[in-house]
């Protein structure tokens, strides 16, 4: 996904490089959201079996990110491993069954279901590949480039920044 993403003219921000932006004024989940609102112009989410490290509302920082990424309005890419939306009726049936051989804990499943509520659809892209993170990660380019042409013919009054340009034009 890494290259994916460069060789479409964009830089990913990840928050497990030893290049992602840093405050040591400033928590590790601030930092986290900062990079979302001040670098960010398009965000993907790779949803797999760890939720995360939760901070005092119960959210995981990818949860918060994910907000953040709503809340400024930039185009939002989801992908959630097959495994997890395979298992999700049944979580729905019986949340309070043990989930521990298929997810960390059953927030995760929480934060698929708000995924895929009323106001969050558009973003979300089901992989149908085999379950497992390396066939997630070698579908996903394809998946991208397939939301974002579906994504730019849901929203034509959504502004590409200008530096985004090229990637849209890469992908539509």
């Amino acid at each position: 996904m890494k290259r994916f993403l460069e060789n479409m003219g964009l830089d990913p921000v990840r928050s497990e490089t030893p290049a992602f932006p840093v405050s040591p004024q400033t928590s590790p989940v601030e930092n986290c959201l900062r990079a979302v609102k001040e670098r960010a112009d398009i965000f993907v989410l790779i949803v797999g079996a760890r939720y995360g490290s939760q901070n005092g509302s119960g959210r995981s920082v990818t949860n918060l990110e994910y907000l953040e990424a709503k809340a400024k309005g930039i185009p939002v890419y989801v992908f959630v491993l097959k495994q997890i939306l395979s298992v999700l009726p049944v979580w729905k049936m019986n949340p309070q069954a043990n989930y521990q051989g298929t997810v960390d804990t059953p927030k995760l499943f929480e934060f698929v279901e708000m995924l895929r509520g009323p106001q969050h659809t558009q973003s979300l892209v089901d992989r149908t590949d085999p379950v497992g993170s390396a066939q997630l990660y070698q579908g996903a380019p394809e998946a991208l480039g397939n939301a974002v042409t579906w994504f730019a013919g849901k929203s034509p009054d959504f502004q590409w920044p200008a530096h985004l340009l090229n990637f849209q034009e890469k992908l539509l």
